[in-house]
């Protein structure tokens, strides 16, 4: 259900606000409540996912990469919410996992993908892999292009440190496959 998501928003809300950080989000008149969407986003930092689930007024799940389910708790979490796993080093289970996530979209899920692949080590865009268009395409929705700035201050690749700050986060017009 919903309930889950809720406590997620405020609880990365709450976060936020402990650390100093605001977020403002424009463009959510593009977040269609009724249909879902791939939702692509730029990736930053891991303050990108806290703003998108904060701001994100629909359930969702994320396309994670094996290796963040080795972190204790969150990666937990990831398989308990049941998001979206990809094992970046074999193209077979990759190829497998998205095409399973796109059954899931068409049956009415939401979901959220960098499709960088990995965040930026100094807050410039890098190329996008393939997966996130073909799961679009292959569920048949449109992609809602998502632009997250200032959080690479907040918390740089690498760094442990969090700064005070702003982060706007802008859903852009949905693209139709």
């Amino acid at each position: 259900g919903e309930l889950p998501f809720r406590i997620a928003r405020l609880w990365v809300r709450m976060i936020m606000w402990t650390c100093g950080v605001q977020v403002e989000a424009i463009g959510l008149e593009n977040v269609d409540l009724a249909l879902p969407q791939v939702y692509m986003s730029n990736h930053q930092s891991v303050f990108d996912i806290a703003a998108i689930i904060g701001t994100l007024p629909v359930a969702w799940r994320f396309v994670a990469k094996r290796e963040l389910t080795w972190i204790p708790f969150f990666g937990w979490a990831l398989v308990l919410g049941r998001q979206i796993i990809v094992d970046r080093k074999n193209r077979a289970s990759s190829v497998k996992s998205l095409t399973r996530a796109a059954e899931r979209v068409r049956a009415g899920a939401n979901v959220i993908i960098f499709p960088e692949g990995s965040r930026s080590p100094d807050a410039s865009l890098r190329e996008f892999k393939s997966g996130g268009f073909h799961l679009a395409l292959q569920a048949g929705v449109p992609i809602v292009p998502v632009a997250v700035s200032g959080s690479w201050r907040i918390s740089p690749k690498r760094s442990l440190r969090i700064h005070s700050g702003r982060v706007l986060v802008r859903y852009g017009e949905p693209i139709e496959t």
